[in-house]
């Protein structure tokens, strides 16, 4: 069993075995793997994480655009700022995180004690409006205090982190 494509390419087993099933007249060797990294997943291993200040720029860039009528825009900005705070917090509190998606790491944090029910349920019911605006599809009227709780949270689990001054 392989856990990953790396150790699955330093295997010189399964470059043979792939050699002697397609020397057979009429047979291919297909290899699904499974649980391969996502493209964040990648690109997290090229992309360092932000630094504290600039999540904090970003979620003071989020909550202006908020007040300023630019909710969209606001809310991506708060919900990528709260994906690092989310990933921050679980690393301070030695959480190993499993995968980059938002649900594992709202699931991941609620388990271990970082989120209240009450706002597992909230983030888990904005993310909807997350995956609904960054795939192109049309979203209800956004409410200044969307982008708002977000940034919220993300400056509460930064708090908690040990960073006091994230909070305002």
């Amino acid at each position: 069993m392989k856990e990953n494509r790396e150790d699955l390419q330093n295997d010189p087993e399964s470059a043979r075995a792939a050699e002697v099933v397609n020397g057979q007249p009429g047979w291919r060797f297909d290899l699904f793997v499974l649980n391969a990294d996502s493209p964040t997943e990648k690109l997290a291993k090229v992309v360092p994480e932000p630094s504290l200040d600039a999540i904090l720029e970003n979620l003071d860039y989020a909550e202006r655009s908020a007040h300023a009528g630019d909710r969209a825009s606001a809310f991506i900005i708060a919900w990528a700022s709260l994906e690092s705070a989310m990933r921050r917090a679980a690393r301070a509190a030695g959480i190993e995180v499993q995968s980059m998606s938002a649900l594992s790491l709202l699931s991941t944090l609620y388990s271990n004690g970082l989120l209240e029910r009450t706002e597992l349920d909230q983030l888990n019911g904005y993310l909807r409006f997350r995956n609904a605006i960054v795939h192109g599809l049309e979203v209800p009227q956004i409410d200044a205090a969307l982008p708002l709780y977000v940034a919220s949270a993300a400056r509460k689990l930064l708090a908690e982190a040990g960073q006091e001054e994230a909070t305002k």
